[in-house]
């Protein structure tokens, strides 16, 4: 299962079901967390092909800050699939300037489980 901390914002509009997505860089830190080995190629500008990618997970938590009362919920990633795109993909207003790279990591959240 992936365990990821969100600040307060992202949770509260994950849990309202207002977002369905959740972002990450595609750093190679997140690509070796977030994605079966072998299944991506990283080109000597240090970025990943768009496209749709296998998930190491069928799963994913998310909690609300770093304490150890933090909210929490899980989801199901829908297909086990997460996909590649350019760092200016989604709605403008979620894009709050804190990606890094040329690309990102989309996370498709499916039902939620708990």
């Amino acid at each position: 299962m992936l365990d990821l901390v969100l600040k307060g914002k992202w949770y509260d509009m994950i849990e309202s079901g207002e977002k369905r997505q959740e972002y990450r860089d595609a750093t190679l830190f997140w690509l070796k967390r977030i994605l079966k080995k072998g299944y991506y190629v990283i080109s000597t500008d240090g970025n990943i092909s768009s496209g749709t990618y296998k998930s190491k997970h069928n799963q994913v938590t998310f909690r609300r800050g770093y304490g150890k009362t933090a909210k929490r919920m899980c989801f199901w990633i829908l297909c086990d699939e997460v996909f590649i795109r350019r760092n200016n993909y989604g709605r403008p207003e979620w894009q709050d300037g804190s990606f890094k790279t040329k690309s990102i990591i989309v996370i498709n959240l499916g039902k939620r489980i708990s």
